[in-house]
């Protein structure tokens, strides 16, 4: 479970669940059909999960070199801007439950506070970056697995970067690249347009912006 440097840790460990189910809830259309299931599972149990990934993040920033020179400078690329999305995340995360805790003082909330707390944030722009950084992290994933190369790249050097300490990292890689060669090109530009399309509505509609009222309720 994600933990950060919080007065209000109980609160945190509700904000995070409850976001991972949120997200389940809002892709349950991929998340029931068998043809995503690789995919699905690798983006809520790995990429968007309410586990700590701290240790991950910490290994991608201290091989990162190591990943240059055996993964190329435009795949190393979509590393960084994982580890630079996490980054963000945590840090919304936080500004987030600053927002809830001043609304609730008790340490549960409902949809209606969440989307209260978000609109207090007043971080759209933010918001909007985030969900753009996270198309490109699923996508960067798809780049991968058109590599068919990749492969056995992350093959060999499995042993090498677990003697530098990166196993965690090397088998999240792996497991990406195994969900992302599971599904076609055209599957996986459609499930990284219905995160796009589906999380700018939901923001747009949190935030009141344009046409709110007619959004869909993701």
């Amino acid at each position: 479970m994600v933990e950060a440097a919080t007065n209000h840790p109980v609160l945190h460990r509700n904000l995070v669940l409850f976001q991972s189910n949120r997200l389940k809830k809002t892709y349950s259309d991929f998340v029931k059909s068998e043809r995503f299931k690789k995919l699905t599972d690798f983006f809520f149990d790995d990429v968007y999960s309410p586990e700590d990934k701290t240790e991950r993040d910490h290994q991608f920033k201290s091989l990162y070199e190591f990943f240059r020179s055996k993964l190329g400078e435009s795949l190393t690329r979509g590393i960084g801007e994982l580890v630079e999305l996490n980054d963000l995340s945590r840090e919304l995360d936080l500004e987030l439950l600053d927002a809830l805790a001043k609304i609730r003082r008790e340490e549960t909330f409902d949809e209606k506070d969440y989307e209260e707390g978000y609109r207090r944030c007043e971080n759209y722009k933010v918001r909007v970056r985030q969900i753009e950084m996270l198309g490109r992290s699923i996508r960067y994933f798809r780049s991968l697995a058109e590599r068919r190369t990749i492969g056995i790249v992350l093959k060999t050097v499995l042993s090498a970067a677990s003697l530098l300490g990166g196993r965690v990292v090397i088998g999240f890689l792996k497991r990406g690249y195994d969900a992302y060669r599971s599904v076609t090109t055209e599957e996986a530009e459609e499930f990284v347009r219905a995160v796009e399309e589906r999380e700018r509505a939901r923001l747009d509609r949190i935030y009141r912006r344009p046409k709110w009222e007619s959004l869909p309720r993701w």
